[in-house]
């Protein structure tokens, strides 16, 4: 199956990216690092999360096109 047909692709997508932030984060609280190193694992969190708000919109049209043609075969 495409992960274009596939309805829940774009919410595990954003799942998964989400989590990966987090785990940038946890690591970055655990240890010392340099100033560089931190603001570099602070982009990349901030780049994941910002990929995961568009995998969610991404989803949320999906759904929303599946449901339309839901209500389009209702109707006819």
């Amino acid at each position: 199956m495409s992960h274009k047909n596939d309805p829940d692709y774009h919410d595990a997508r954003a799942r998964v990216l989400l989590e990966a932030a987090i785990h940038l984060n946890s690591i970055v609280a655990k240890n010392q690092h340099s100033d560089d190193y931190y603001q570099g694992i602070q982009y990349a969190t901030k780049e994941l999360r910002r990929m995961a708000s568009v995998a969610r919109r991404e989803h949320a049209k999906v759904r929303d096109i599946k449901r339309q043609a839901g209500r389009k075969l209702v109707s006819v």
